[in-house]
């Protein structure tokens, strides 16, 4: 149930004007004032949650149109002198090739480009990496699961010869034999 408390302030009455009718007047003002900024609150979050999502597609759009026009637009590409190294080309074409060049590219055992230990593509430089590392991590685990499994074993085979020995030495099989009598 709603609950509504109205303060009504009543400067002057009017000498043919009705208390009831300015009371019911001021009430019903009271209500319509706090009815209509309860909504109009609602309406001006909505309004503005609203235009954000708009203006936040549209500069979406327009950036991505902007940036696909400047990736896929056509130019001739030069050298410092002035040279025209590549004709009628984009940055997108220009992003392959250099990708391709690096990828292509000798490198020695550390990545490292130059040098007369530059014997392998940095792409095969890569790969042989990963797999060493992949192989080294592989190998580490077989390892140390070898090893805990020897080491146990071991423990089992140290106790078992230990237990036998001891039982030996203090005569257990004589201990747990009874001289039962014979029945007659």
């Amino acid at each position: 149930m709603a609950r509504i408390s109205v303060e009504i302030e009543l400067d002057w009455l009017a000498e043919d004007g009705d208390i009831d009718a300015a009371v019911k007047n001021e009430i019903i003002n009271g209500i319509v004032h706090r009815v209509s900024a309860g909504i109009e609150k609602q309406v001006t979050e909505k309004v503005r949650e609203r235009i954000e999502v708009e203006i936040s597609d549209r500069l979406d759009e327009k950036v991505n149109e902007i940036t696909d026009q400047l990736l896929n637009r056509r130019f001739d590409m030069t050298d410092r002198y002035g040279r025209i190294v590549a004709e009628n080309t984009s940055v997108v074409d220009q992003l392959v090739k250099r990708l391709d060049n690096f990828l292509e590219e000798k490198v020695d055992g550390y990545g490292k480009t130059g040098g007369y230990q530059a014997n392998q593509t940095r792409f095969d430089y890569l790969i042989n990496k990963n797999i060493d590392h992949r192989f080294k991590a592989a190998l580490d685990d077989a390892v140390a699961k070898v090893k805990a499994g020897l080491e146990q074993h071991m423990r089992d085979t140290i106790k078992q010869q230990l237990g036998d020995r001891m039982a030996e030495l203090i005569g257990l099989d004589k201990l747990t034999k009874l001289q039962l009598p014979e029945a007659e």
